[in-house]
């Protein structure tokens, strides 16, 4: 019988902890940033002094776990917060929290998606689904690079970071570049509330919103009244076509997804934005493929594990 023991190793700033930590690793599709948080012996000693005297917001942090000294990395980022409490509990955001800082105005008449992340973070190699990709007249003004990231989900981008490189893509990006893992029977810990909502269950309403270039805007609306309300924008779209576009966003939003979470040992590595398929085991009666909206990593003193919730299922 094989035998796993827990590894950590964790580097921030200047100092680095072998010992076992409480760390929870959060990434989701909603939001921009991943975050981590582990805690440390309020009165652990360096040398001496402090474990907080070494660290300082900014530091940099790498995260890495697995099983019997063998590690994978699941967090690259910096210190933004050091709470002097019992234990000492530090808090950390991955490369977006560079983007947190205000940058110049700037107006663009008819700017492409590269052209504005290009303008906002030209220090980073970026992945794009479509660079080309058209938002036209876009105005930056008071803001952050980070929060026009945020501004770009009304055109049905995500943004992420993976190993320091700046992902942008469209939900149907993560069908053709997301890596695939399996759980079976022998890597899921819980499923207790997991379930599938079928299509017919969901209800939407999509708002489709063409940004002319004359400065005129028009919109359709298809789905359910007392729907969820998505709103996506487009450029220059004619009637039938943004009722084409709004069609499809429909269909995208109402396929069958899964409802709640489940729960695996550490590896496989799943992250937000794969897929997960689900086989036949004693843990759940749910099964197929399943892309990953959000990802929980944990590992204390209840073991190590990850709890993915999911989100539209695949045929």
């Amino acid at each position: 019988m094989n035998t796993y023991i827990l590894s950590s190793e964790i580097t921030a700033g200047n100092v680095q902890f072998k010992e076992l930590q409480n760390i929870t690793i959060i990434s989701s599709l909603e939001e921009l940033t991943d975050t981590a948080v582990f805690s440390v012996p309020r009165n652990a000693k360096l040398k001496g002094k402090l474990i907080a005297d070494y660290l300082k917001v900014g530091d940099k942090v790498l995260i890495k776990l697995g099983y019997n000294d063998t590690f994978k990395i699941e967090f690259e980022g910096y210190i933004t917060k050091i709470k002097p409490e019992i234990p000492l509990t530090i808090e950390c955001e991955d490369e977006m929290w560079n983007l947190k800082k205000a940058i110049p105005n700037k107006a663009f008449a008819n700017a492409t998606l590269k052209d504005i992340v290009t303008y906002i973070a030209p220090q980073y190699k970026v992945n794009y689904l479509d660079e080309n990709f058209k938002l036209g007249k876009f105005t930056i003004q008071n803001t952050t690079p980070a929060k026009v990231l945020e501004s770009l989900k009304e055109f049905g981008l995500y943004s992420y970071f993976r190993s320091g490189e700046l992902n942008i893509t469209l939900l149907s990006g993560f069908q053709t570049h997301a890596n695939s893992f399996v759980y079976n029977k022998y890597n899921i810990k819980s499923a207790e509330n997991l379930s599938v909502i079928t299509k017919e269950e969901l209800k939407f309403k999509v708002r489709a919103i063409s940004n002319n270039s004359d400065g005129e805007k028009s919109s359709i609306e298809l789905g359910d009244d007392d729907g969820d309300l998505r709103t996506f924008n487009y450029l220059d779209k004619k009637e039938s076509e943004l009722k084409e576009l709004a069609k499809k966003e429909l269909e995208n939003l109402k396929k069958d997804r899964a409802s709640g979470s489940i729960t695996g040992f550490g590896f496989p590595q799943t992250k937000a934005g794969d897929f997960l398929t689900i086989e036949n085991n004693s843990k759940t009666d749910v099964t197929g493929k399943f892309l990953i909206h959000k990802t929980t990593v944990q590992l204390g003193s209840s073991g190590f594990q990850r709890t993915n919730e999911l989100g539209i299922q695949l045929q």
